[in-house]
């Protein structure tokens, strides 16, 4: 029997794997105020718990502070002045929104119309809003428009969108023409060259949050001058629909709840911009698998990005498995601007599981972005052992990092590199499990391929 839930079963099943979900088991404060808890009550407990990590109450105005709950009122006592100073400055910020709103008729954001917006950024990526004014005027002067630069990803081509509201080429005076050109950027001599990629475009119904008008354009053309690497300034030539809309299809049509031209504007949205096989990444501290493989087994490989998923390499299996190696593959992200971390295989196992299984943890590391987060961090990491054979039957399991996360696996990195411990899997995948077996095989060359499938 469990001794906390009473709770009956073979031993050895109730001492490890019931143990770590029993909801009357004793759990150290994960915070470290030293009290010992059931399970169940952890969530409640951490609400109070005066060890416990908080935001500052003025957070959502600008101030990035973070402390235990027990020394809150001493910052909102010692803080007043620059809290308070915050605040005119959000109160400024707003006065000088409300003076454009009233002097131009128009909104930051249209309300109650959320999928019309998007976060602000200065590195603007996929998915990102496009707001076109004065609808009527372009039309009527017959003029092209062009929105500012936007990028494919993080270290990306770098484009511009191109419209001619009264239309271009088969579409001239009946449709909306919609072109995007590549423009000379920061990273082009990191990328591949031409460029072959699909972007999908929609033009919102600013009605409804569904039934927008999306249409794929898709970089596939040889000729250097719409694809190939942008050596002048600018490019006039692009790729695109002459005929994207019609204008009979723009205003508003009750009976299907669609309008995408209201208060003479119009929004696009830059939903994705997929990046054929060929440009890869592969995160690994050892030599790259070469492309010719990536094309033949392209899940594989992943676009080069900085958010999920990513693809990790590990080498040299039979090696670090007999010398149990503690391996951490390059650092990889959560988001654009989101929480750095980075993934641990011990190919040998760890703990109990030692020589039975390979073990997976996540770590989280110091990173550029951490002033700005939340934390702890809390959240799920899917993680994917792939399949070598073919593009199904990968091993997949969750890495949570939730309330009960003990707070040197989830808290901010202030000082090393990288957290104190991580959190995942010790039993991950067993070694019977990675021999090849009816078209699954997990391991092949002494290499295992790891995904971060999402965060």
């Amino acid at each position: 029997n469990c001794p906390h839930c009473k709770k009956q079963g073979v031993f050895d099943l109730i001492v490890t794997s019931h143990y770590t979900v029993c909801s009357n088991f004793p759990i150290s404060c994960p915070a470290g105020c030293r009290l010992s808890i059931k399970r169940s009550g952890i969530k409640a407990h951490l609400a109070t718990c005066q060890e416990e990590l908080v935001a500052c109450e003025y957070a959502q105005i600008g101030c990035t502070t973070v402390m235990k709950r027990k020394d809150l009122d001493k910052h909102m006592k010692e803080n007043k002045d620059s809290h308070l100073n915050m605040c005119m400055s959000s109160v400024n910020k707003m006065a000088v929104i409300l003076t454009q709103v009233c002097l131009t008729g128009q909104s930051v954001a249209p309300p109650l119309t959320p999928w019309l917006s998007t976060m602000p950024s200065q590195y603007p990526l996929p998915p990102t809003i496009i707001k076109i004014d004065n609808v009527d005027e372009l039309k009527k002067r017959k003029v092209n428009w062009y929105s500012n630069p936007l990028y494919s990803h993080t270290g990306g081509y770098k484009f511009r969108m191109n419209v001619y509201i009264n239309g271009y080429g088969a579409g001239k005076d009946s449709h909306v023409s919609v072109f995007f050109c590549l423009m000379r950027g920061e990273n082009d001599d990191n990328l591949t060259w031409p460029f072959r990629g699909t972007i999908m475009v929609s033009l919102l119904n600013q009605l409804w949050p569904e039934r927008h008008h999306r249409k794929a354009i898709v970089f596939d053309d040889e000729n250097p001058n719409i694809s190939g690497r942008v050596q002048e300034v600018e490019r006039e030539s692009g790729l695109g629909h002459q005929t994207f809309i019609p204008h009979s299809e723009l205003t508003h049509r009750e009976e299907q709840k669609c309008c995408f031209l209201q208060n003479n504007h119009l929004y696009f949205r830059i939903d994705n911009i997929d990046i054929q096989p060929g440009d890869f990444r592969n995160w690994t501290t050892s030599e790259a698998s070469s492309v010719q493989d990536t094309l033949q087994r392209p899940w594989l490989g992943v676009p080069l990005t900085y958010q999920p998923p990513y693809i990790i390499k590990l080498t040299q299996h039979m090696e670090k498995r007999m010398t149990n190696a503690d391996w951490y593959s390059e650092p990889f992200y959560s988001h654009y601007r989101g929480y750095k971390m980075c993934l641990n295989i011990l190919p040998g196992g760890h703990g109990t599981f030692k020589g039975t299984h390979v073990s997976v943890f996540i770590y989280l590391m110091k990173g550029e972005n951490d002033a700005k987060l939340n934390w702890p961090f809390r959240g799920t990491v899917v993680v994917s052992l792939l399949n070598q054979l073919q593009n199904n039957n990968h091993h997949t399991d969750k890495i949570v990092f939730g309330e009960v996360t003990p707070i040197e696996s989830s808290g901010r990195v202030t000082k090393a590199n990288r957290a104190k411990s991580g959190r995942g899997s010790g039993n991950f995948i067993s070694n019977k499990a990675l021999k090849t077996k009816e078209g699954t095989s997990y391991l092949q060359e002494d290499c295992l391929y790891f995904r971060i499938d999402s965060i």
